[in-house]
């Protein structure tokens, strides 16, 4: 028998503390009947409970005598005798707190803080408590973790209270928890319950429709070759892995989390994959911390452009003059701050190094127009160690699909850019988001939302593939530049390789126009969630070809916006 016609009775007569517990009981032992029946296509669990409530059976023989029928509700006494037994089985049952983890179809858990960010980008946003509660004794118990687990989770991964490391070789290091109050209501836990159904309860088998594999779309005749020919079974695997692409659009970012500037021609550095003056620049609080455009919207109004043959940059935004800035000569005084290895510029949580670029007057514009004290900096050339992760990558790029980078990396290969010098995105990708937010009454998104450097396009889109479910047709979207290994200009003797996927965050709801915020993130996480990240866009750097023709040109090279690329498959296993 459902509890929630109990909760809303027991609201109604909350008038002292007795009451207030009943109430919010009540709540609790709605709640884990209601999670304890989330279940997945294939019979498993959606949610374990933890501490007293795990124990508590709300399903059988603790409520199965309430009386809470339309009938009885309607006389007083009947709802008088109802109360009263809810009354004796709440007693004895835990209080109105439930920690819980939520798990996958294949057993593996789902980490606290994926289900926090995604519940905080629900409509409306839900606010939940995770980690171990300031009590890693409890925490520890319930998880069923040993002291060894702990010494190595910390020797291994890093991991403190407070941080983001959820999970650490296939377990949780921490929980969710729901606390109810007089306040609470039922509308609180169905809108929880809800979330965790819709987000993560896999109902229909066990094909993870989110990650299809792009190689289905060779079955397409969307390459240009013809496979009736009369080829070998090689020739032909060989050239369904690659695919022509039409550069359709190249941006680049002068200042970190500004306006772009798209470019029709522009040179990039063969060697490391970076277009010039490509986030050559950044704003800089007080603190050392390159500012973001999630943070201060207002910065998706700066605008500015570079003058190759003039050496300028003019930068622009509404209601200021131009501020004009040589791109050779540095105009500060000569005792501007100067940031180094011991006190660099920190961008997304690596280490930059920079120097303050301009004069006094840079930075009364700067400061004037965002309202807050801030310089701009320029990359300062100087070989500096990129913070590399223990797994030998560089940090927020996932690890599962990141290849290694060699410590000691230079950050000029990729200045003020989070994690690699070129950020591509296929329209493809952007025409399969947008029938997303179509669907859900948003408005439509275009390339600069995702500040990509290139993108590319000229293909039939092979965005969406549609599969069967039972009776219902589910559209399911893939992103082609997920499976690329390399992008080719050919007749520019440029190579790109891919480095790993884009993990998203709130940057994407900024309007880059009007810097107004919508529910892009929201929008993704319906289809491009991997393993607790965001996933949209490629980051690549550039190949070294090691031939004498490059030799002979050197390290810079012009593309343009209709170049055409090939584009390589990832090798099949």
């Amino acid at each position: 028998i459902s509890l929630s016609i109990l909760c809303l009775s027991l609201s109604l007569r909350v008038t002292d503390f007795h009451q207030i517990s009943l109430h919010s009981r009540s709540l609790g032992a709605e709640l884990v009947r209601r999670l304890t029946q989330l279940r997945h296509g294939n019979g498993k669990r959606a949610v374990i409970i933890y501490g007293a409530w795990a124990n508590f059976d709300v399903n059988e023989n603790q409520f199965q005598s309430l009386d809470v029928s339309e009938k009885s509700i309607g006389q007083t006494d009947t709802l008088q005798q109802s109360l009263s037994s809810i009354e004796t089985k709440l007693r004895n049952a835990p209080g109105p707190t439930v920690a819980f983890n939520v798990y996958r179809h294949d057993n593996s858990p789902v980490g606290y803080n994926e289900v926090s960010k995604l519940a905080a980008l629900d409509h409306p946003p839900l606010q939940l408590r995770t980690g171990c509660f300031c009590n890693p004794g409890a925490c520890q118990e319930a998880l069923h973790l040993g002291d060894e687990d702990v010494k190595n989770n910390f020797l291994t991964s890093g991991h403190v209270c407070g941080d983001h490391h959820d999970v650490i070789d296939s377990n949780p290091t921490g929980a969710i928890r729901v606390s109810f109050g007089k306040d609470s209501i039922w509308e609180d836990l169905d809108a929880l319950v809800v979330f965790i159904e819709k987000m993560f309860v896999k109902k229909y088998g066990l094909v993870d429709h989110d990650a299809v594999s792009y190689e289905k779309s060779l079955e397409k005749d969307d390459f240009n070759f013809d496979v009736q020919k009369k080829d070998s079974p090689e020739e032909v695997s060989f050239r369904a892995r690659k695919c022509d692409r039409i550069l359709s659009e190249m941006y680049i970012f002068p200042i970190k989390s500004c306006a772009a500037m798209r470019v029709s021609r522009w040179k990039i550095n063969r060697r490391t994959g970076r277009l010039a003056f490509d986030r050559e620049f950044a704003l800089v609080d007080a603190t050392g911390t390159a500012m973001r455009l999630n943070a201060y919207p207002m910065m998706s109004q700066i605008r500015s452009s570079i003058d190759l043959d003039q050496r300028i940059i003019t930068v622009k935004a509404p209601n200021m003059s131009n501020l004009v800035l040589s791109l050779d000569c540095d105009d500060s005084s000569e005792n501007v701050q100067k940031y180094h290895e011991k006190d660099s510029i920190r961008v997304c949580g690596n280490s930059c190094g920079g120097r303050v670029w301009g004069s006094h007057d840079a930075t009364k514009w700067f400061s004037s127009f965002l309202g807050v004290r801030c310089w701009l900096a320029r990359h300062y050339q100087k070989q500096m160690t990129d913070v590399i992760s223990s797994a030998g990558t560089p940090l927020h790029v996932s690890s599962s699909v990141a290849a290694p980078v060699p410590k000691g990396k230079s950050s000029e290969e990729k200045a003020f850019a989070n994690e690699a010098p070129m950020l591509l995105l296929s329209q493809d990708s952007i025409n399969a988001l947008n029938s997303v937010l179509l669907s859900q009454g948003q408005r439509r998104v275009n390339p600069c939302h995702f500040r990509p450097n290139l993108v590319v396009g000229g293909m039939e889109s092979l965005a969406t593939a549609s599969c069967m479910k039972g009776s219902d047709e589910v559209q399911t979207r893939t992103n082609p530049e997920d499976n690329w290994s390399s992008v080719t200009f050919k007749e520019k003797s440029l190579e790109l390789s891919a480095v790993g996927q884009c993990a998203r965050c709130s940057m994407v709801d900024i309007d880059p126009s009007s810097g107004m915020k919508g529910k892009t993130l929201r929008a993704l996480a319906d289809y491009r969630r991997k393993k607790g990240e965001i996933m949209f866009g490629v980051f690549y750097s550039g190949k070294s070809r090691n031939n004498q023709e490059e030799l002979c040109s050197g390290d810079e090279v012009w593309i343009e916006e209709g170049d055409h690329l090939t584009c390589t498959q990832k090798a099949v296993s």
